[in-house]
């Protein structure tokens, strides 16, 4: 397996009208982060266990073709948390899956609800049972861009 670039993979868990479930691998030493395209004046906004607020943050924005946002933290009582396995619950077995570790919610221009998506996320040999799939091999610094810009 080659480099991963620093991209997850996903399983689904479900999927229903306007919401989904996915399961997510994620490695004890690694963080991960969410990257959404929205519609011009869509939003989202997200919440973890315990009711903890995502941070969203725009990458990039654009009213004509819609936005890039990041959800890439969490915001705790003492400033920004890595979503990472301190942070998030890990699912460690099929019993953990009853409950989602991360909730978004899509909203529209007008603040109406237009889709959802649960990420449940599990250690990397939780996902492969349940999805069949090799987990991602874990990144390196050679994963990195080294300078390099995407345009």
């Amino acid at each position: 397996m080659g480099n991963n670039r620093g991209s997850l993979p996903f399983h689904q868990l479900s999927k229903d009208e306007g919401a989904l479930r996915v399961l997510v691998p994620l490695p004890v030493d690694e963080a991960l982060w969410i990257a959404w395209t929205v519609k011009p004046g869509f939003s989202v906004c997200g919440l973890a266990d315990a009711n903890m607020a995502v941070r969203i943050t725009p990458v990039s924005l654009s009213r004509q073709h819609g936005s890039l946002l990041a959800a890439d933290a969490l915001h705790g009582p003492d400033g920004p948390r890595a979503l990472d396995a301190n942070s998030l619950t890990v699912a460690r077995t099929r019993r953990a899956l009853s409950r989602d570790h991360l909730q978004f919610k899509v909203l529209s221009e007008k603040k109406k609800l237009v889709g959802r998506i649960g990420i449940v996320v599990a250690t990397p040999a939780l996902y492969a049972r349940l999805s069949g799939l090799p987990p991602p091999s874990p990144s390196t610094p050679s994963d990195a861009y080294g300078g390099w810009r995407l345009f």
